[in-house]
């Protein structure tokens, strides 16, 4: 459960940065998410997989349409439904230095943003850099279906290209743990 949302993390990103990533910040979500995916293997009603077979779908419920990264509201909206699970993932949270769950859905979308803009490589990002520039023109003629996708996508590879190089150097460190993380 947890590598389906890890994963999704390192693929999907795109909200604004409050401030600079601190180490602080990656050591508290990364000591939350490890506890967090043994709860998950040990509970099947702490479900924290986003997953679904349509990436359209995927798209439309972890970027707004304003461009905001949710994987994480989507994450802890879908834990506050149970109010046992909801005590025991506030507990983690606030175990590793969260003050609320707002607090954790942001700074794990500042990783996951942080993240992508390390993994990708510079023929990603030009695709990324393509899409976004693809005329208005050209965008009707896709199939509605996927207009959604690419217009959530072209307002990503927009924010993935304006991860601060200070966010990338706090985050290197630890890229390896969050890839093994993910089961990539």
């Amino acid at each position: 459960m947890i590598r389906s949302f890890l994963s999704a993390l390192l693929f999907f990103a795109g909200t604004a940065l409050a401030g600079p990533l601190t180490t602080e910040n990656v050591e508290n979500f990364l000591a939350a998410a490890e506890t967090l995916d043994k709860m998950a293997k040990d509970n099947p009603d702490f479900d924290i997989d986003i997953g679904s077979d349509d990436p359209t779908e995927v798209m439309e419920n972890m970027i707004s349409e304003d461009g905001q990264f949710r994987l994480f509201d989507v994450i802890t909206n879908k834990l506050r439904a149970d109010p046992e699970v909801n005590n025991e993932f506030l507990g983690v949270i606030r175990e590793n230095g969260f003050a609320d769950a707002q607090e954790f859905a942001t700074i794990g979308d500042h990783i996951a943003l942080t993240t992508m803009a390390l993994s990708m490589g510079s023929d990603d990002l030009q695709q990324f850099q393509q899409l976004a520039n693809m005329p208005a023109a050209q965008l009707q003629m896709i199939p509605p279906e996927m207009r959604t996708m690419i217009d959530r996508a072209q307002k990503l590879s927009r924010v993935v290209s304006g991860v601060p190089e200070q966010d990338k150097d706090t985050l290197r460190p630890y890229l390896d743990r969050l890839m093994a993380m993910s089961g990539n």
